[in-house]
């Protein structure tokens, strides 16, 4: 379902997070809920959504995932931004790890994500990814972008 500011998955088929985005299109937050019955299930990026990711940002950035696929994120449009590729491959890989290994310990998780633009443009300088139990924060990390 869509509507003039974000994308709504009202069945949770496509396991993309609900989104947020400003008045000139650019991705401001997200939010989801993840449970371990999911962990895995996620899809890698398509040639369409690494096109849309870069038309976004840089020619050589990834599309990358805002919910990993790790955790059951799927790799279309709906679900990626544009990502220097060694925060992806690296550090934001490293910690949607964690975050997989403590969903499989704990359970159900929430998760949200805030984009930053320091500089204006379409593509994010900074996303926050928070992820809480309960309502506690629980994992919490900024990367650069």
């Amino acid at each position: 379902m869509t509507n003039p500011t974000g994308w709504v998955d009202p069945f949770g088929l496509a396991q993309c997070p609900t989104v947020k985005v400003d008045k000139n299109g650019r991705l401001r937050s997200a939010r989801t809920t993840v449970t371990p019955d999911v962990l895995g299930t996620g899809s890698v990026t398509n040639a369409s959504s690494r096109k849309y990711a870069r038309s976004l940002g840089n020619n050589d950035d990834d599309a990358g995932h805002i919910l990993g696929n790790v955790l059951g994120g799927q790799g279309g449009k709906k679900n990626v931004f544009p990502q220097l590729p060694e925060i992806n491959r690296g550090q934001y890989r490293v910690f949607e790890d964690q975050v997989r290994q403590f969903i499989e310990t704990n359970g159900l998780v929430d998760i949200k994500w805030r984009f930053i633009y320091g500089n204006g443009g379409t593509r994010p300088t900074e996303v926050a990814y928070l992820v809480y139990q309960d309502g506690q924060r629980i994992l919490g990390k900024i990367f650069s972008n």
